[in-house]
């Protein structure tokens, strides 16, 4: 591994060691999420914060084993489901094709719409057909951080019970959210070259 690889994972593991401790608090409440909204072994929920530079994973909870482990802790705040929702206050789609039976297709939808490359969009552990994305406000109308429900079906999410859901539940995010201790901006690392 070279010099700049090393400094990269070194910063990863950090960032890992860092969140621990907060991360088991946001999966437990993600995981009466889970239950409340009745989801399955197919689906999942994931918290971001937006640290001013891109999304930061703060907690994951799926029923699948699979689907509950952590790939990239930081995500820019222009791709995907989690950069609609955060620009838009929520987004949901519903149709995504199905990546087991037309993989271009899929990989060609995730580029053109939602601007995650292909290389990408392979290595995603979940291949996601339905979103739902929810942006939360912080006590002063800011929005800092947005909650992802997925699933690998269509017809699954219900995004007017999950809107209901997250009006009811999000200050309760937000609060645990504000009561951590300030920490750093992990996509900084992404300005100094990493």
């Amino acid at each position: 591994m070279d010099g700049t690889l090393r400094q990269v994972h070194d910063l990863e593991e950090r960032l890992k060691a860092s969140q621990s401790g907060y991360y088991g608090m946001f999966r437990q409440t993600l995981r009466v999420l889970s239950n409340e909204c009745g989801l399955g072994h197919t689906e999942r929920i994931s918290f971001y914060i937006h640290d001013g530079k891109a999304f930061v994973l703060q907690g994951r909870y799926s029923d699948n084993p699979h689907y509950n482990k952590t790939g990239r802790l930081i995500y820019p705040d222009d791709q995907g489901c989690i950069g609609r929702a955060y620009a838009n206050g929520e987004w949901f789609v519903n149709d995504i094709p199905d990546y087991d039976a037309s993989r271009e297709a899929y990989l060609d939808r995730l580029q053109r719409e939602y601007s995650i490359d292909k290389r990408t969009a392979r290595a995603m552990r979940m291949k996601s057909r339905s979103l739902y994305g929810y942006g939360l406000e912080n006590h002063r109308g800011h929005k800092v951080a947005v909650i992802v429900f997925e699933s690998m079906c269509v017809d699954v999410l219900d995004s007017d019970t999950l809107r209901k859901t997250m009006r009811a539940r999000g200050s309760q995010l937000i609060a645990m959210l504000e009561e951590l201790p300030e920490r750093g901006q992990p996509s900084l690392a992404s300005n100094e070259g990493f």
